[in-house]
Protein backbone atom coordinates (compact mmCIF):
# COMPACT_ATOMS: atom_id res chain seq x y z
CA UNK A 1 0.00 0.00 0.00
CA UNK A 2 1.42 3.31 -0.99
CA UNK A 3 1.86 6.04 1.60
CA UNK A 4 -0.11 9.25 1.55
CA UNK A 5 0.85 11.74 -1.10
CA UNK A 6 2.44 15.09 -0.35
CA UNK A 7 0.24 17.42 1.67
CA UNK A 8 -0.68 20.77 0.15
CA UNK A 9 0.48 23.90 1.94
CA UNK A 10 -2.35 25.50 3.96
CA UNK A 11 -2.53 28.48 1.63
CA UNK A 12 -3.27 26.25 -1.37
CA UNK A 13 -5.86 23.97 0.26
CA UNK A 14 -8.86 26.32 -0.34
CA UNK A 15 -7.93 26.53 -4.01
CA UNK A 16 -7.76 22.74 -4.31
CA UNK A 17 -11.10 22.37 -2.54
CA UNK A 18 -12.63 24.98 -4.83
CA UNK A 19 -11.31 23.12 -7.87
CA UNK A 20 -12.82 19.85 -6.64
CA UNK A 21 -16.15 21.52 -5.91
CA UNK A 22 -16.10 23.12 -9.36
CA UNK A 23 -15.56 19.71 -10.96
CA UNK A 24 -18.69 18.41 -9.19
CA UNK A 25 -20.84 21.42 -10.09
CA UNK A 26 -20.02 21.69 -13.79
CA UNK A 27 -22.08 18.63 -14.87
CA UNK A 28 -25.03 19.87 -12.81
CA UNK A 29 -24.88 23.17 -14.69
CA UNK A 30 -24.84 21.38 -18.03
CA UNK A 31 -21.22 22.39 -18.66
CA UNK A 32 -18.43 19.97 -19.69
CA UNK A 33 -16.26 18.90 -16.79
CA UNK A 34 -13.37 17.67 -18.93
CA UNK A 35 -10.95 14.90 -18.07
CA UNK A 36 -7.38 13.76 -18.37
CA UNK A 37 -7.83 12.67 -21.97
CA UNK A 38 -10.25 15.44 -22.97
CA UNK A 39 -9.30 18.67 -21.21
CA UNK A 40 -11.72 21.56 -21.59
CA UNK A 41 -10.18 24.45 -23.51
CA UNK A 42 -9.40 27.48 -21.36
CA UNK A 43 -11.73 30.44 -21.76
CA UNK A 44 -10.45 33.15 -24.09
CA UNK A 45 -8.72 36.21 -22.69
CA UNK A 46 -10.81 39.33 -22.37
CA UNK A 47 -9.90 42.37 -24.54
CA UNK A 48 -7.42 43.60 -21.90
CA UNK A 49 -5.45 40.34 -22.16
CA UNK A 50 -5.29 40.13 -18.35
CA UNK A 51 -8.17 37.76 -17.59
CA UNK A 52 -9.29 34.41 -19.03
CA UNK A 53 -12.98 34.97 -19.03
CA UNK A 54 -16.15 33.81 -20.80
CA UNK A 55 -18.54 36.76 -20.82
CA UNK A 56 -21.49 34.86 -22.30
CA UNK A 57 -21.32 32.16 -19.61
CA UNK A 58 -21.24 34.73 -16.80
CA UNK A 59 -24.04 36.78 -18.33
CA UNK A 60 -26.25 33.70 -18.48
CA UNK A 61 -26.01 33.28 -14.70
CA UNK A 62 -25.98 36.99 -13.78
CA UNK A 63 -28.13 39.04 -16.18
CA UNK A 64 -27.64 42.25 -14.17
CA UNK A 65 -24.57 43.83 -15.79
CA UNK A 66 -24.12 46.29 -12.91
CA UNK A 67 -23.37 43.38 -10.57
CA UNK A 68 -19.87 43.31 -12.08
CA UNK A 69 -19.58 46.54 -14.07
CA UNK A 70 -19.46 49.59 -11.84
CA UNK A 71 -18.54 53.17 -12.71
CA UNK A 72 -15.17 54.65 -11.87
CA UNK A 73 -15.38 58.47 -12.27
CA UNK A 74 -12.33 59.80 -14.15
CA UNK A 75 -10.57 63.12 -13.71
CA UNK A 76 -10.88 65.80 -16.39
CA UNK A 77 -9.38 69.19 -17.13
CA UNK A 78 -11.35 72.27 -16.04
CA UNK A 79 -13.90 73.26 -18.66
CA UNK A 80 -13.57 70.02 -20.62
CA UNK A 81 -16.29 67.45 -21.12
CA UNK A 82 -16.45 64.72 -18.49
CA UNK A 83 -16.02 61.26 -20.04
CA UNK A 84 -18.43 58.46 -19.32
CA UNK A 85 -17.60 56.38 -16.23
CA UNK A 86 -15.54 53.31 -17.06
CA UNK A 87 -17.97 50.39 -16.97
CA UNK A 88 -15.72 48.24 -19.12
CA UNK A 89 -13.42 46.47 -16.68
CA UNK A 90 -14.60 45.03 -13.35
CA UNK A 91 -12.10 45.09 -10.51
CA UNK A 92 -10.87 42.01 -8.69
CA UNK A 93 -13.19 42.79 -5.77
CA UNK A 94 -16.15 42.46 -8.14
CA UNK A 95 -15.04 38.92 -8.99
CA UNK A 96 -14.30 37.73 -5.46
CA UNK A 97 -17.90 38.34 -4.41
CA UNK A 98 -18.77 35.12 -6.24
CA UNK A 99 -15.27 33.60 -6.60
CA UNK A 100 -13.54 33.93 -3.21
CA UNK A 101 -9.93 32.80 -2.92
CA UNK A 102 -7.06 33.11 -0.49
CA UNK A 103 -4.36 35.41 -1.83
CA UNK A 104 -0.78 34.07 -1.58
CA UNK A 105 1.60 35.71 0.86
CA UNK A 106 3.30 38.92 -0.36
CA UNK A 107 6.20 38.20 -2.65
CA UNK A 108 7.03 37.83 -6.35
CA UNK A 109 3.83 37.61 -8.37
CA UNK A 110 4.26 34.18 -9.97
CA UNK A 111 1.98 31.29 -10.71
CA UNK A 112 4.66 28.60 -10.48
CA UNK A 113 3.56 27.41 -7.01
CA UNK A 114 0.19 26.14 -8.21
CA UNK A 115 -1.32 27.34 -11.52
CA UNK A 116 -4.75 26.48 -10.18
CA UNK A 117 -4.53 29.47 -7.84
CA UNK A 118 -3.78 32.24 -10.35
CA UNK A 119 -3.89 30.68 -13.79
CA UNK A 120 -7.52 29.70 -13.30
CA UNK A 121 -8.34 33.31 -14.22
CA UNK A 122 -5.11 34.91 -15.46
CA UNK A 123 -2.85 34.04 -18.42
CA UNK A 124 0.61 32.63 -17.75
CA UNK A 125 3.72 32.31 -19.91
CA UNK A 126 5.59 29.13 -20.85
CA UNK A 127 7.46 29.17 -17.54
CA UNK A 128 4.24 29.34 -15.55
CA UNK A 129 4.66 32.96 -14.54
CA UNK A 130 1.80 35.44 -14.70
CA UNK A 131 1.76 37.28 -18.03
CA UNK A 132 -0.29 40.42 -17.43
CA UNK A 133 0.11 43.12 -20.09
CA UNK A 134 0.01 46.75 -19.05
CA UNK A 135 -3.39 48.30 -19.57
CA UNK A 136 -4.08 51.99 -20.18
CA UNK A 137 -7.30 53.55 -18.87
CA UNK A 138 -10.13 52.78 -21.28
CA UNK A 139 -12.66 55.48 -20.52
CA UNK A 140 -15.14 55.74 -23.38
CA UNK A 141 -14.57 58.73 -25.66
CA UNK A 142 -18.02 60.06 -24.85
CA UNK A 143 -19.54 62.41 -22.29
CA UNK A 144 -22.61 60.69 -20.94
CA UNK A 145 -23.98 58.96 -17.86
CA UNK A 146 -24.70 55.23 -18.04
CA UNK A 147 -27.01 55.29 -15.04
CA UNK A 148 -28.97 58.25 -16.35
CA UNK A 149 -29.52 56.52 -19.69
CA UNK A 150 -30.59 53.32 -17.97
CA UNK A 151 -33.07 55.12 -15.69
CA UNK A 152 -34.49 57.35 -18.44
CA UNK A 153 -34.92 54.58 -21.00
CA UNK A 154 -35.92 51.86 -18.56
CA UNK A 155 -34.13 49.40 -20.81
CA UNK A 156 -31.55 46.70 -20.06
CA UNK A 157 -27.91 47.09 -21.02
CA UNK A 158 -28.49 44.91 -24.07
CA UNK A 159 -30.69 47.66 -25.55
CA UNK A 160 -27.41 49.34 -26.51
CA UNK A 161 -24.74 46.66 -26.01
CA UNK A 162 -24.63 43.63 -28.28
CA UNK A 163 -23.37 40.64 -26.23
CA UNK A 164 -21.28 39.43 -29.16
CA UNK A 165 -19.55 42.82 -29.41
CA UNK A 166 -19.05 42.99 -25.64
CA UNK A 167 -17.06 39.74 -25.71
CA UNK A 168 -14.70 41.34 -28.23
CA UNK A 169 -14.40 44.60 -26.34
CA UNK A 170 -16.23 46.53 -29.07
CA UNK A 171 -18.46 49.42 -27.90
CA UNK A 172 -21.88 50.06 -29.44
CA UNK A 173 -21.74 51.72 -32.88
CA UNK A 174 -22.83 55.33 -33.20
CA UNK A 175 -25.82 54.24 -35.28
CA UNK A 176 -27.18 52.50 -32.16
CA UNK A 177 -27.12 55.86 -30.33
CA UNK A 178 -28.97 57.50 -33.23
CA UNK A 179 -31.89 55.13 -32.66
CA UNK A 180 -33.00 57.43 -29.84
CA UNK A 181 -30.90 60.53 -30.45
CA UNK A 182 -31.87 61.15 -34.07
CA UNK A 183 -31.24 64.90 -33.67
CA UNK A 184 -27.74 64.50 -32.25
CA UNK A 185 -25.96 65.79 -35.36
CA UNK A 186 -27.93 69.02 -35.26
CA UNK A 187 -26.80 69.66 -31.69
CA UNK A 188 -23.10 69.57 -32.63
CA UNK A 189 -20.47 66.89 -32.11
CA UNK A 190 -19.39 68.28 -28.73
CA UNK A 191 -22.82 67.39 -27.38
CA UNK A 192 -21.68 63.79 -26.92
CA UNK A 193 -17.97 63.54 -27.76
CA UNK A 194 -15.16 64.57 -25.44
CA UNK A 195 -13.92 68.10 -26.05
CA UNK A 196 -11.70 70.74 -24.52
CA UNK A 197 -12.81 74.03 -22.99
CA UNK A 198 -12.97 75.63 -26.47
CA UNK A 199 -15.33 72.97 -27.80
CA UNK A 200 -12.73 71.20 -30.00
CA UNK A 201 -13.15 67.43 -29.97
CA UNK A 202 -10.51 65.14 -28.49
CA UNK A 203 -9.49 63.23 -31.61
CA UNK A 204 -6.63 61.08 -30.29
CA UNK A 205 -6.59 59.07 -27.07
CA UNK A 206 -4.13 56.37 -25.91
CA UNK A 207 -4.98 52.92 -27.16
CA UNK A 208 -7.84 54.08 -29.39
CA UNK A 209 -8.08 54.85 -33.12
CA UNK A 210 -8.32 58.46 -34.23
CA UNK A 211 -11.85 59.83 -34.12
CA UNK A 212 -13.18 60.36 -37.66
CA UNK A 213 -16.66 60.87 -39.15
CA UNK A 214 -17.99 57.40 -40.11
CA UNK A 215 -18.93 56.37 -43.65
CA UNK A 216 -22.68 56.52 -42.99
CA UNK A 217 -22.44 60.31 -42.45
CA UNK A 218 -22.42 60.80 -46.23
CA UNK A 219 -20.47 63.77 -47.57
CA UNK A 220 -19.01 64.41 -44.10
CA UNK A 221 -17.24 61.02 -44.11
CA UNK A 222 -13.47 61.42 -44.46
CA UNK A 223 -13.03 58.96 -47.32
CA UNK A 224 -9.87 58.58 -49.38
CA UNK A 225 -10.49 61.56 -51.70
CA UNK A 226 -12.10 63.79 -49.08
CA UNK A 227 -9.40 66.46 -49.42
CA UNK A 228 -10.61 67.14 -52.98
CA UNK A 229 -14.31 66.53 -52.38
CA UNK A 230 -14.91 68.44 -49.15
CA UNK A 231 -16.13 71.67 -50.73
CA UNK A 232 -19.87 71.13 -50.22
CA UNK A 233 -19.76 70.13 -46.52
CA UNK A 234 -17.19 72.86 -45.85
CA UNK A 235 -19.64 75.45 -47.17
CA UNK A 236 -22.83 74.01 -45.70
CA UNK A 237 -21.66 72.38 -42.43
CA UNK A 238 -18.93 74.68 -41.18
CA UNK A 239 -20.12 74.19 -37.60
CA UNK A 240 -19.40 70.46 -37.87
CA UNK A 241 -15.96 71.08 -39.41
CA UNK A 242 -15.13 73.55 -36.63
CA UNK A 243 -15.79 70.82 -34.03
CA UNK A 244 -12.42 69.29 -34.93
CA UNK A 245 -10.49 71.75 -37.09
CA UNK A 246 -8.96 75.13 -36.28
CA UNK A 247 -9.19 77.79 -39.05
CA UNK A 248 -5.43 77.42 -39.49
CA UNK A 249 -5.98 73.81 -40.59
CA UNK A 250 -7.66 75.04 -43.80
CA UNK A 251 -5.04 77.72 -44.41
CA UNK A 252 -2.36 75.05 -44.50
CA UNK A 253 -3.58 74.21 -48.03
CA UNK A 254 -5.71 77.13 -49.13
CA UNK A 255 -3.01 79.76 -48.48
CA UNK A 256 -0.10 77.67 -49.71
CA UNK A 257 2.15 78.22 -52.71
CA UNK A 258 0.63 77.82 -56.19
CA UNK A 259 -2.71 77.00 -54.62
CA UNK A 260 -4.51 77.43 -57.94
CA UNK A 261 -2.99 74.10 -58.95
CA UNK A 262 -4.15 72.37 -55.76
CA UNK A 263 -7.52 74.00 -55.17
CA UNK A 264 -8.67 75.99 -58.20
CA UNK A 265 -8.91 74.40 -61.67
CA UNK A 266 -6.52 75.27 -64.49
CA UNK A 267 -7.01 78.76 -65.92
CA UNK A 268 -8.79 79.97 -62.79
CA UNK A 269 -7.26 83.46 -62.81
CA UNK A 270 -8.66 84.13 -66.27
CA UNK A 271 -12.15 82.82 -65.46
CA UNK A 272 -12.68 83.67 -61.79
CA UNK A 273 -14.66 86.89 -62.37
CA UNK A 274 -18.19 85.43 -62.70
CA UNK A 275 -17.58 82.96 -59.86
CA UNK A 276 -16.32 85.67 -57.53
CA UNK A 277 -19.36 87.84 -58.19
CA UNK A 278 -21.75 84.96 -57.58
CA UNK A 279 -20.02 83.52 -54.50
CA UNK A 280 -18.36 86.44 -52.82
CA UNK A 281 -18.54 84.98 -49.32
CA UNK A 282 -16.90 81.75 -50.48
CA UNK A 283 -13.89 83.73 -51.72
CA UNK A 284 -13.65 85.45 -48.35
CA UNK A 285 -13.24 82.09 -46.66
CA UNK A 286 -9.59 82.05 -47.79
CA UNK A 287 -8.99 85.46 -49.35
CA UNK A 288 -9.38 87.95 -46.54
CA UNK A 289 -8.97 91.68 -46.88
CA UNK A 290 -9.30 94.01 -49.84
CA UNK A 291 -5.62 93.83 -50.67
CA UNK A 292 -5.94 90.24 -51.93
CA UNK A 293 -7.88 91.42 -54.99
CA UNK A 294 -6.37 94.90 -55.35
CA UNK A 295 -2.77 93.73 -55.55
CA UNK A 296 -3.51 91.63 -58.64
CA UNK A 297 -6.00 94.00 -60.24
CA UNK A 298 -3.50 96.87 -59.98
CA UNK A 299 -0.94 94.83 -61.89
CA UNK A 300 -3.59 94.08 -64.53
CA UNK A 301 -4.41 97.78 -64.95
CA UNK A 302 -8.01 97.41 -63.73
CA UNK A 303 -7.89 99.87 -60.82
CA UNK A 304 -8.00 103.65 -61.11
CA UNK A 305 -4.65 103.96 -59.32
CA UNK A 306 -2.88 101.30 -61.40
CA UNK A 307 0.60 102.38 -62.61
CA UNK A 308 -0.25 100.85 -65.99
CA UNK A 309 -2.95 103.44 -66.73
CA UNK A 310 -1.73 105.85 -69.39
CA UNK A 311 1.22 103.65 -70.18
CA UNK A 312 0.09 100.34 -71.67
CA UNK A 313 -3.56 100.59 -70.63
CA UNK A 314 -5.33 103.57 -72.27
CA UNK A 315 -6.86 106.07 -69.87
CA UNK A 316 -10.61 106.17 -70.13
CA UNK A 317 -10.89 102.45 -70.79
CA UNK A 318 -13.29 100.78 -68.39
CA UNK A 319 -14.54 97.30 -67.66
CA UNK A 320 -17.98 98.80 -67.05
CA UNK A 321 -18.59 100.64 -70.30
CA UNK A 322 -19.80 104.20 -70.86
CA UNK A 323 -22.26 105.91 -68.51
CA UNK A 324 -21.83 103.18 -65.89
CA UNK A 325 -21.36 105.60 -63.00
CA UNK A 326 -24.19 107.94 -64.05
CA UNK A 327 -26.99 105.43 -64.49
CA UNK A 328 -28.56 104.41 -61.15
CA UNK A 329 -29.81 101.09 -62.53
CA UNK A 330 -26.18 100.13 -63.16
CA UNK A 331 -23.63 101.55 -60.73
CA UNK A 332 -25.93 102.30 -57.79
CA UNK A 333 -27.79 99.02 -58.01
CA UNK A 334 -24.61 96.93 -58.24
CA UNK A 335 -22.99 98.78 -55.33
CA UNK A 336 -25.95 98.00 -53.10
CA UNK A 337 -26.25 94.40 -54.29
CA UNK A 338 -22.61 93.32 -54.17
CA UNK A 339 -20.26 95.90 -52.71
CA UNK A 340 -17.64 93.21 -52.24
CA UNK A 341 -17.23 93.04 -56.01
CA UNK A 342 -16.71 96.82 -56.18
CA UNK A 343 -13.97 96.91 -53.55
CA UNK A 344 -11.93 94.30 -55.42
CA UNK A 345 -10.87 97.18 -57.69
CA UNK A 346 -12.03 100.40 -56.02
CA UNK A 347 -10.90 102.02 -52.79
CA UNK A 348 -12.86 104.52 -50.74
CA UNK A 349 -11.03 107.37 -52.49
CA UNK A 350 -12.64 106.40 -55.78
CA UNK A 351 -16.12 106.76 -54.28
CA UNK A 352 -15.35 110.09 -52.62
CA UNK A 353 -14.32 111.56 -55.98
CA UNK A 354 -17.99 111.76 -56.94
CA UNK A 355 -19.90 111.33 -53.73
CA UNK A 356 -18.14 114.19 -51.94
CA UNK A 357 -20.13 116.63 -54.09
CA UNK A 358 -23.20 114.53 -54.89
CA UNK A 359 -25.35 113.25 -52.05
CA UNK A 360 -25.43 109.45 -52.34
CA UNK A 361 -28.16 108.89 -49.77
CA UNK A 362 -31.85 108.62 -50.45
CA UNK A 363 -34.64 110.40 -48.60
CA UNK A 364 -34.97 109.94 -44.83
CA UNK A 365 -31.43 108.57 -44.64
CA UNK A 366 -30.92 110.16 -41.22
CA UNK A 367 -33.61 107.85 -39.87
CA UNK A 368 -31.86 104.79 -41.34
CA UNK A 369 -28.13 105.41 -41.03
CA UNK A 370 -27.57 104.41 -37.40
CA UNK A 371 -26.89 100.77 -38.32
CA UNK A 372 -24.14 101.61 -40.81
CA UNK A 373 -22.61 104.15 -38.43
CA UNK A 374 -22.46 101.55 -35.66
CA UNK A 375 -20.93 98.77 -37.76
CA UNK A 376 -18.68 100.71 -40.18
CA UNK A 377 -17.93 104.27 -39.00
CA UNK A 378 -14.91 104.47 -41.31
CA UNK A 379 -17.26 104.38 -44.29
CA UNK A 380 -18.99 107.53 -43.04
CA UNK A 381 -15.67 109.19 -42.21
CA UNK A 382 -14.61 109.00 -45.86
CA UNK A 383 -16.94 111.95 -46.54
CA UNK A 384 -18.12 113.30 -43.21
CA UNK A 385 -15.74 115.36 -41.09
CA UNK A 386 -18.25 115.38 -38.24
CA UNK A 387 -20.25 112.55 -36.78
CA UNK A 388 -23.44 112.16 -38.87
CA UNK A 389 -26.73 113.01 -37.21
CA UNK A 390 -28.32 109.57 -37.26
CA UNK A 391 -31.53 108.93 -35.36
Amino acid sequence: MNGPGPRLPPILRPAAAAAALLALLLPALGLPAGGANDPAPPPPADPSGRVRFDHARHAAHQPDCSACHRPTPPETAPGAATPAPDFERPREADCTGCHPFERPAPGPRTATADPEVCALCHPVDAAGRLALPAVAPRFPALAFDHRRHEDAAGAPCTACHDPARIAGGVPPPMTRCMTCHDDALEGGCARCHLHDARGRLTLRRPGRPELRPPAWMGDLAHVEDFARQHGVPARTRRDVCASCHEPSFCEGCHLGEAIERRFHPAGWLSAHGPASRGADLDCNTCHRGQETCLSCHRRAGLTLDSPRLGRDVPRGSSVHGESWALRPELHAREARRNLGSCVSCHTGRDCVTCHAVVRPHGPDWNQRCSGLLATSPQTCAACHTRRPDCR
